[in-house]
């Protein structure tokens, strides 16, 4: 079993919670050319457009859309681009971007998130600055690993930024 196989395992059996940017992308997947104007998006999250919903949407795809004003990330936070005034497409499509290191890791399970937060308190204590380096993917790798879900790897993977 590779890292990502263990890591898509865990997902599926403990989800993280549905964050605006996973839904967002969800919904542009849909759409031809995975277009779609924020009043559409708005209906297909909510049921039903409104001034305030789309300015949310606006706002929420503004922080991953280089054609804002106040953008100023790197390009692996670029995954929306505005072709008209309020109108949005999915840079990546039709394939679904990798936003995993692009969110802050959350679970639905209220008991696993808090092992998440106490692993990652752990971690942070036994690793210090040098745990900044560790991937979300190599995080839950790691967490994974640690709460025993299924077989994990016998042999953990490499990550130099955490040798002693």
């Amino acid at each position: 079993m590779q890292m990502t196989d263990l890591v898509a395992d865990f997902l599926i059996e403990f989800p993280l919670k549905s964050k605006w940017l996973g839904r967002i992308v969800e919904v542009l997947l849909a759409k031809p050319l995975g277009t779609a104007h924020v009043g559409e998006i708005a209906f297909d999250l909510y049921g039903a457009s409104s001034q305030e919903r789309d300015q949310q949407i606006t706002r929420r795809i503004n922080d991953f859309c280089s054609n804002a004003r106040d953008f100023a990330r790197s390009n692996e936070y670029d995954l929306f681009e505005r072709v008209s005034p309020g109108t949005y497409r999915l840079r990546s499509f039709p394939t679904r971007p990798h936003i995993l290191e692009l969110i802050t890791i959350r679970f639905e399970d209220i008991e696993i998130d808090q092992e998440w937060r106490r692993f990652i308190a752990e971690e942070k204590r036994r690793h210090g600055v040098k745990w900044r380096d560790v991937s979300n993917h190599q995080r839950l790798f790691l967490f994974a690993e640690a709460m025993g879900h299924k077989q994990a790897l016998k042999r953990r993977p490499r990550l130099p930024a955490l040798k002693d």
